[in-house]
């Protein structure tokens, strides 16, 4: 008896001091690059509590130049359940995939051409082009490249080997980062090949699941890319404060005047910073599948509504926020009529 009582003493005790199993959902997202201010979105969502309220436990798992797999790959393989996509994910593997929103309303990603021997695409005739191999036929840039048949030869993405070239050379960077940061007071001996300035207005840094983790639970999606739009919003309208988070925290390796420099910039390609950030326009998505479908005529057409997550992209001038928010974290059901909600 007295054995008996003294193992429930142990066992009361050790319940006790025993940590609460976390009721959260984990989940993990691929990032498709290394680490900047291009990524605070994430960050600022996990520093806020933005997740935890939604019962979301993130891990964000950092990308790399030039990775491979790439984040559609490894999405498909089970090895994160969201990803950071470039454009082409409109038109890779129809119905594989769900869009739930962009980051960016214009393409920060640009080609810098280094020794310019005249400031058109003609630039690009004959020279050696440093590409990530996950932007070709992904971006903008690989569209512009289309229309440059006499492009020179495409090379991995290599920062030290296009310093070093003697010769007139290309090479991909996203508006602001470390590179341009450390060209920034010589950026006037480069010409740079926005997409933008010829007719390639894209939205970029697509937030991505595949479709059985959306149709397994839809509910943890939406709550996982507005958390992540909100702490973007956030990052954007408080960035002082996100760099110091971003330098002292997470990002240790970049100074804040780096990232304060890619902020600045970063505002450029956003767009609206309030309520409408993060969502996609139907019309300009369906331009944007149209552009890839001249490269790729055998990829099948895509559907705008299998990228636009209707709780949250429509209706917006309808529902507010607050409204929006209540509707990730309950099953809306209404009547099949045309009036509104």
């Amino acid at each position: 008896m007295r054995n008996l009582l003294l193992t429930l003493l142990v066992l009361g005790v050790t319940l006790l001091h025993a940590q609460p199993v976390s009721s959260h959902k984990r989940i993990r997202v691929q990032l498709n690059w290394t680490p900047q201010f291009e990524f605070a979105g994430f960050y600022m969502a996990r520093e806020l509590g933005l997740y935890e309220r939604e019962g979301l436990e993130v891990e964000i798992l950092k990308g790399g130049e030039n990775m491979q797999p790439s984040v559609p790959e490894r999405l498909e393989r089970g090895e994160a359940d969201f990803g950071v996509a470039y454009a082409g994910i409109l038109v890779k593997d129809p119905g594989r995939f769900v869009v739930m929103g962009a980051l960016y309303a214009h393409t920060p990603l640009v080609l810098l051409v280094k020794n310019p021997k005249t400031r058109t695409l003609d630039a690009l005739k004959g020279i050696d082009i440093f590409l990530n191999p996950n932007e070709r036929e992904m971006t903008a840039l690989s569209l512009l490249l289309e229309r440059v048949p006499e492009h020179g030869p495409l090379h991995p993405h290599d920062w030290e080997k296009f310093k070093k070239s003697q010769k007139s050379a290309a090479i991909d960077l996203f508006a602001g980062n470390r590179k341009f940061y450390e060209i920034r007071d010589r950026i006037q001996d480069y010409f740079i090949i926005d997409p933008g300035t010829y007719g390639y207005d894209f939205y970029h840094d697509f937030l991505v699941t595949t479709r059985d983790f959306w149709e397994s639970d839809p509910v943890a999606a939406r709550k996982f890319a507005m958390a992540t739009i909100e702490g973007w919003r956030y990052a954007l309208n408080h960035i002082d404060e996100t760099v110091r988070i971003l330098h002292e925290k997470y990002f240790k390796e970049l100074d804040e005047e780096l990232l304060r420099y890619e902020a600045e910039r970063a505002l450029h390609y956003v767009g609206d910073t309030g309520s409408r950030l993060g969502m996609l326009e139907k019309k300009k998505v369906a331009s944007m599948i149209e552009r890839f479908r001249e490269l790729h005529e055998k990829s099948p057409p895509v559907e705008p509504i299998d990228v636009v997550d209707p709780l949250f992209f429509e209706h917006r001038d309808l529902i507010d926020n607050a409204q929006r928010w209540w509707m990730a974290r309950h099953i809306v059901r209404y009547s099949e009529t045309d009036w509104p909600p």
